[in-house]
């Protein structure tokens, strides 16, 4: 089994909260990753197999993903209800930084951790042909993630969110929203469930996340009413309408970019 140069890359923190771009890097990785917890940590959790066009191949997490998702977990059981508020904070990404992959091993470590309780999570899109991508790209990482599915209908999203829960449901914010019924529309969106255990991660949420008042964002939150909340976005915004911290918590999950090598 062979890999290409352009596939490795430098282990750059120590911590997660900075980065060390002069100096030893043998020293920077041993102190960062092969800390004998955290390098069980990472051989446990981190590496993982996928399916690609019927060759499998193993994939492990750079440092950026890695301290990115542990941030994740430790403010996730901080925060689930109803223990917390449910917003567990933001992790920014730029272009070409492992966005699925990060998303596929928090979810991964979500499943099997007990104080959960088989929880439900739920990979909310903007576009069709991001929810897709991303869909496919957890199928070919089921041994990490388990049994995912995809609602393309409304009425599919309410049957997949009405059930007793474990999963990862994909779906487009646009899918929470009022139906036709025989006596007229909808006044607002029932409930699915009221389960506690239920983890939205909102792709792109800089974008779709704002109208709580009325809007696909209020009709998710009023179908979940105790799902917590996970935000990931390369541009993070800052207004007195549309304030991605406001909604998802001033925790910033993975405080460094990827350069991608090029």
């Amino acid at each position: 089994m062979q890999t290409g140069l352009e596939w490795y890359a430098a282990w750059k923190s120590i911590d997660g909260r900075g980065v060390v771009d002069n100096g030893f890097a043998l020293e920077t990785l041993i102190k960062g990753l092969l800390v004998p917890h955290r390098l069980l940590q990472y051989v446990r959790h981190y590496i993982f197999h996928e399916l690609d066009k019927g060759e499998l191949i193993k994939k492990g997490a750079k440092y950026h993903q890695f301290y990115g998702i542990q941030y994740a977990l430790q403010e996730t059981l901080m925060s689930v209800r109803p223990f917390g508020d449910g917003r567990i904070g933001v992790i920014w990404h730029t272009t070409r930084s492992g966005k699925s992959i990060t998303m596929a091993i928090y979810t991964g470590i979500l499943r099997q951790l007990p104080q959960l309780r088989n929880p439900t999570i739920v990979v909310q899109v903007d576009r069709f042909d991001l929810n897709r991508q991303l869909f496919e790209d957890f199928v070919a990482a089921k041994d990490l993630v388990g049994d995912v599915s995809i609602a393309n209908t409304t009425d599919e999203l309410r049957s997949l969110l009405s059930g007793e829960g474990g999963g990862v449901v994909f779906s487009t914010v646009q899918k929470f929203n009022l139906k036709d019924t025989a006596t007229g529309r909808e006044l607002e969106h029932p409930v699915l469930s009221s389960r506690d255990n239920i983890i939205v991660i909102a792709d792109e949420c800089h974008r779709t996340q704002y109208g709580l008042v009325q809007g696909f964002a209020n009709n998710l939150r009023r179908a979940l009413p105790q799902a917590s909340f996970i935000g990931f976005t390369g541009t993070p915004v800052d207004s007195k309408d549309a304030d991605t911290v406001a909604v998802f918590g001033d925790t910033p999950l993975m405080a460094h970019h990827h350069t991608p090598m090029t």
